[in-house]
């Protein structure tokens, strides 16, 4: 099993007919997508197909399988080199998800808070202390 599909990716590719770009080289193509996608990521995702990168995964494998093809005909517009950059681009996202814990059906995201020092529009937290136990004598009613 590969991570794509051949019709899309076929149209990805710039349409070619079955005659010059069969269905059986599409997919040897996203074989290569695969092994680029698992081999940058260090996942596996033909095998956890409900991951919540899946998707991108797969959109991977196909922008990184059209741009061998388009390389094979002698891309004139540098479209395969584009789609090789997308593809990096969606690689270093979903890298970045699995660096940042995301799991099987789950989005993980986080954020850069940062207290006062590293942020001056943040309030500097004080605490509340105590300058003395003398309530005064204008307290009335029973003191705790």
């Amino acid at each position: 099993m590969v991570l794509g599909n051949v019709d899309r990716t076929r149209a990805l590719a710039g349409g070619h007919s079955t005659d010059n770009v069969s269905d059986a080289d599409i997919t040897t193509y996203l074989g290569y997508g695969t092994s680029m996608v698992k081999g940058e990521t260090g996942k596996d995702f033909e095998a956890d197909t409900g991951h919540a990168d899946y998707n991108s995964a797969v959109m991977a494998a196909e922008y990184f399988a059209s741009s061998a093809i388009r390389d094979r005909f002698g891309d004139e517009g540098e479209v395969s080199t584009e789609h090789y950059e997308r593809a990096m681009s969606i690689i270093s996202k979903i890298s970045k998800n699995l660096e940042g814990g995301a799991t099987s059906g789950t989005t993980t995201v986080s954020g850069t808070y940062k207290s006062y020092p590293l942020n001056p529009d943040v309030t500097p937290y004080q605490s509340m202390h105590a300058t003395s136990e003398y309530l005064g004598e204008d307290v009335i009613g029973p003191r705790a």
